[in-house]
């Protein structure tokens, strides 16, 4: 094994001993929203990012924010702290 994985695998060890890893700073309401139709977001100015999250339906966040969860679980994420915008 190479030795830059070695190290990355003895990382995630001494993670996993210490309850596991953790996100500090997550924003579930915006996860997914940028896709290839409305690619042009990821530069938008933050007053045509409120346009376009309030023409959402809530729906879409339920599935956004359920979909970023599991995502976490499979990589192993054991806690979580999450902001939500209220534009």
């Amino acid at each position: 094994m190479r030795q830059e994985f070695w190290v990355i695998e003895k990382l995630k060890k001494e993670i996993q001993k210490r309850g596991g890893f953790v996100n500090c700073h997550a924003h579930f309401d915006k996860a997914f929203t940028v896709e290839k139709n409305n690619i042009r977001l990821a530069n938008a100015t933050m007053e045509e990012k409120w346009k376009f999250y309030k023409r959402l339906d809530y729906r879409i966040y339920y599935k956004r924010i359920e979909k970023s969860i599991k995502l976490m679980i499979n990589q192993g994420i054991k806690q979580c702290r999450t902001d939500i915008d209220v534009n």
